[in-house]
Protein backbone atom coordinates (compact mmCIF):
# COMPACT_ATOMS: atom_id res chain seq x y z
CA UNK A 1 0.00 0.00 0.00
CA UNK A 2 2.73 2.47 0.94
CA UNK A 3 4.63 1.62 -2.24
CA UNK A 4 1.48 2.19 -4.32
CA UNK A 5 1.15 5.65 -2.78
CA UNK A 6 4.73 6.57 -3.64
CA UNK A 7 6.26 6.19 -0.20
CA UNK A 8 9.02 3.89 -1.49
CA UNK A 9 10.99 7.00 -2.45
CA UNK A 10 9.90 8.80 0.74
CA UNK A 11 10.65 6.06 3.26
CA UNK A 12 11.61 8.48 6.05
CA UNK A 13 8.33 10.37 5.55
CA UNK A 14 6.39 7.11 5.81
CA UNK A 15 8.18 6.19 9.04
CA UNK A 16 7.49 9.62 10.54
CA UNK A 17 3.82 9.45 9.54
CA UNK A 18 3.25 5.99 10.95
CA UNK A 19 5.33 6.30 14.11
CA UNK A 20 5.79 9.90 15.18
CA UNK A 21 2.45 11.45 14.22
CA UNK A 22 0.30 9.13 16.38
CA UNK A 23 2.70 9.42 19.31
CA UNK A 24 2.81 13.22 19.12
CA UNK A 25 -0.98 13.34 18.68
CA UNK A 26 -1.43 11.17 21.76
CA UNK A 27 0.98 13.22 23.86
CA UNK A 28 -0.49 16.55 22.84
CA UNK A 29 -4.07 15.49 23.49
CA UNK A 30 -3.64 13.80 26.89
CA UNK A 31 -4.36 17.08 28.76
CA UNK A 32 -7.37 17.66 26.47
CA UNK A 33 -8.82 14.21 27.26
CA UNK A 34 -8.25 14.85 30.97
CA UNK A 35 -10.26 18.09 30.77
CA UNK A 36 -12.99 16.37 28.76
CA UNK A 37 -13.22 13.60 31.36
CA UNK A 38 -13.58 16.23 34.09
CA UNK A 39 -16.69 17.56 32.32
CA UNK A 40 -18.16 14.51 30.56
CA UNK A 41 -18.85 10.98 31.63
CA UNK A 42 -16.17 8.54 30.46
CA UNK A 43 -18.72 6.29 28.75
CA UNK A 44 -19.65 9.11 26.41
CA UNK A 45 -15.98 9.81 25.72
CA UNK A 46 -15.43 6.15 24.81
CA UNK A 47 -18.37 6.18 22.39
CA UNK A 48 -17.21 9.47 20.84
CA UNK A 49 -13.69 8.13 20.35
CA UNK A 50 -14.95 4.92 18.76
CA UNK A 51 -17.03 6.92 16.30
CA UNK A 52 -14.02 8.90 15.03
CA UNK A 53 -11.68 5.91 15.16
CA UNK A 54 -13.98 4.11 12.72
CA UNK A 55 -13.15 6.61 9.96
CA UNK A 56 -9.39 5.86 9.76
CA UNK A 57 -9.73 3.36 6.87
CA UNK A 58 -11.74 5.87 4.83
CA UNK A 59 -8.68 8.13 4.63
CA UNK A 60 -6.59 5.22 3.36
CA UNK A 61 -9.26 4.32 0.84
CA UNK A 62 -9.35 7.90 -0.51
CA UNK A 63 -5.54 8.21 -0.68
CA UNK A 64 -3.89 8.63 -4.06
CA UNK A 65 -0.21 9.28 -4.86
CA UNK A 66 -1.07 12.99 -5.20
CA UNK A 67 -2.71 13.39 -1.77
CA UNK A 68 -1.12 10.45 0.09
CA UNK A 69 0.91 12.56 2.47
CA UNK A 70 -2.18 14.35 3.78
CA UNK A 71 -4.53 11.39 3.80
CA UNK A 72 -2.13 9.03 5.55
CA UNK A 73 -1.08 11.82 7.93
CA UNK A 74 -4.69 12.50 8.91
CA UNK A 75 -5.35 8.78 9.38
CA UNK A 76 -2.36 8.38 11.69
CA UNK A 77 -3.17 11.57 13.58
CA UNK A 78 -6.64 10.18 14.26
CA UNK A 79 -4.97 6.90 15.25
CA UNK A 80 -3.06 8.80 17.91
CA UNK A 81 -5.72 11.17 19.19
CA UNK A 82 -8.93 9.18 19.53
CA UNK A 83 -7.63 5.83 20.82
CA UNK A 84 -5.82 7.87 23.47
CA UNK A 85 -9.16 9.29 24.61
CA UNK A 86 -10.57 5.78 24.72
CA UNK A 87 -7.60 4.43 26.68
CA UNK A 88 -7.80 7.28 29.19
CA UNK A 89 -11.59 7.06 29.62
CA UNK A 90 -12.06 3.30 29.87
CA UNK A 91 -10.30 2.79 33.24
CA UNK A 92 -12.15 5.79 34.67
CA UNK A 93 -15.42 4.32 33.42
CA UNK A 94 -14.82 0.87 34.89
CA UNK A 95 -13.50 2.31 38.18
CA UNK A 96 -16.94 3.84 38.77
CA UNK A 97 -18.59 0.43 38.68
CA UNK A 98 -18.74 -1.96 41.60
CA UNK A 99 -17.23 -5.45 41.46
CA UNK A 100 -20.00 -7.44 39.78
CA UNK A 101 -21.07 -4.56 37.58
CA UNK A 102 -17.60 -4.35 36.00
CA UNK A 103 -17.67 -7.83 34.53
CA UNK A 104 -20.28 -7.49 31.78
CA UNK A 105 -19.14 -4.16 30.27
CA UNK A 106 -15.50 -5.27 30.47
CA UNK A 107 -16.34 -8.62 28.89
CA UNK A 108 -18.30 -6.97 26.08
CA UNK A 109 -15.45 -4.57 25.33
CA UNK A 110 -12.84 -7.33 25.24
CA UNK A 111 -14.98 -9.75 23.24
CA UNK A 112 -15.65 -6.99 20.73
CA UNK A 113 -11.92 -6.26 20.46
CA UNK A 114 -10.91 -9.91 20.29
CA UNK A 115 -13.42 -10.90 17.64
CA UNK A 116 -12.47 -7.88 15.55
CA UNK A 117 -8.76 -8.64 15.78
CA UNK A 118 -9.25 -12.32 15.10
CA UNK A 119 -11.54 -11.90 12.13
CA UNK A 120 -9.80 -8.79 10.77
CA UNK A 121 -6.59 -10.58 9.82
CA UNK A 122 -8.28 -13.56 8.18
CA UNK A 123 -11.02 -11.65 6.38
CA UNK A 124 -8.64 -8.85 5.37
CA UNK A 125 -6.24 -11.31 3.76
CA UNK A 126 -9.05 -12.95 1.79
CA UNK A 127 -10.39 -9.59 0.62
CA UNK A 128 -6.98 -8.32 -0.50
CA UNK A 129 -6.35 -11.51 -2.46
CA UNK A 130 -9.76 -11.38 -4.13
CA UNK A 131 -10.38 -7.65 -4.62
CA UNK A 132 -7.14 -5.76 -4.04
CA UNK A 133 -5.82 -3.46 -1.36
CA UNK A 134 -8.39 -0.69 -1.65
CA UNK A 135 -11.39 -2.96 -0.97
CA UNK A 136 -10.09 -3.98 2.45
CA UNK A 137 -10.29 -0.40 3.72
CA UNK A 138 -14.04 -0.14 3.22
CA UNK A 139 -14.53 -3.52 4.88
CA UNK A 140 -12.35 -2.27 7.73
CA UNK A 141 -14.49 0.86 7.97
CA UNK A 142 -17.63 -1.30 8.13
CA UNK A 143 -16.11 -3.44 10.89
CA UNK A 144 -15.05 -0.39 12.87
CA UNK A 145 -18.50 1.14 12.43
CA UNK A 146 -19.98 -2.05 13.90
CA UNK A 147 -17.54 -1.74 16.84
CA UNK A 148 -18.62 1.88 17.37
CA UNK A 149 -22.26 0.82 17.21
CA UNK A 150 -21.60 -1.87 19.81
CA UNK A 151 -19.98 0.76 22.05
CA UNK A 152 -23.14 2.88 21.75
CA UNK A 153 -25.29 -0.18 22.51
CA UNK A 154 -23.19 -0.83 25.60
CA UNK A 155 -23.99 2.68 26.78
CA UNK A 156 -27.69 2.28 26.09
CA UNK A 157 -27.96 -1.20 27.59
CA UNK A 158 -25.97 -0.25 30.68
CA UNK A 159 -27.21 3.28 31.48
CA UNK A 160 -25.16 3.58 34.65
CA UNK A 161 -22.02 3.41 32.48
CA UNK A 162 -22.80 6.86 31.08
CA UNK A 163 -24.37 8.21 34.23
CA UNK A 164 -27.81 8.59 32.66
CA UNK A 165 -30.54 9.79 34.96
CA UNK A 166 -34.24 9.16 34.96
CA UNK A 167 -36.77 11.94 34.50
CA UNK A 168 -36.73 12.77 38.24
CA UNK A 169 -32.98 13.42 38.35
CA UNK A 170 -32.11 10.20 40.17
CA UNK A 171 -29.14 8.25 38.85
CA UNK A 172 -29.89 4.92 37.21
CA UNK A 173 -28.29 2.01 39.01
CA UNK A 174 -26.92 -1.32 37.82
CA UNK A 175 -29.58 -3.95 37.34
CA UNK A 176 -32.34 -1.36 37.19
CA UNK A 177 -32.92 -1.65 33.45
CA UNK A 178 -32.57 2.12 33.07
CA UNK A 179 -34.90 2.93 35.98
CA UNK A 180 -33.69 5.03 38.85
CA UNK A 181 -32.80 3.31 42.08
CA UNK A 182 -35.27 3.82 44.91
Amino acid sequence: MMYELGFKQRFFTAVVLTAAVPAVGALLTLPFWGRVLDRRHPGRVVAFCYAFWAFIPVFYHRATPANALWMVGIAWAIAGVFPTGFLVARPVMTARLSGEDKTMPAALIWVKHSVGLMLGSAVGTLIVRAHGTQAVFMVSFAGRAVAAFLAFLLLVYYPWVIGRRDGGGKACSPGSGGRAAT
